[in-house]
């Protein structure tokens, strides 16, 4: 499968940050590692991209993968301590659902 993605109304530091993002995927890929992965979405300060998938907005998945919030802890440049909400996403669960859907799930 290939997905064509659009991505305008970002600023540079946003581009350079997917970009980034983007390459440790492939960084992941090539050194046959798994992990989590992870981007800042900050609408409140501004982040308003508009995203085109394949031509068409992108459509959010509703099968039933299971809690898709979880608290990560991470440093501050200080070095305090935080913990936050992130949403996750994961394929493999998703994948579970495309090869044994339920009657519950729309995957």
């Amino acid at each position: 499968m290939k997905l064509n993605i659009e991505i305008d109304n970002i600023t540079n530091a946003e581009a350079l940050a997917i970009e980034d993002f983007l390459s440790t995927w492939l960084w992941l890929k090539e050194k046959n590692m798994t992990l989590w992965t992870s981007f800042l979405v900050d609408s409140a300060s501004g982040f308003a991209p508009n995203i085109k998938v394949n031509g068409k907005e992108p459509e959010k998945y509703m099968g039933d993968i299971g809690w898709r919030v979880a608290k990560v802890g991470f440093k501050d440049p200080e070095g305090n301590y935080l913990d936050d909400d992130m949403y996750m996403m994961d394929s493999l669960l998703i994948q579970k659902n495309l090869d044994s859907p339920s009657k519950d799930t729309e995957g």
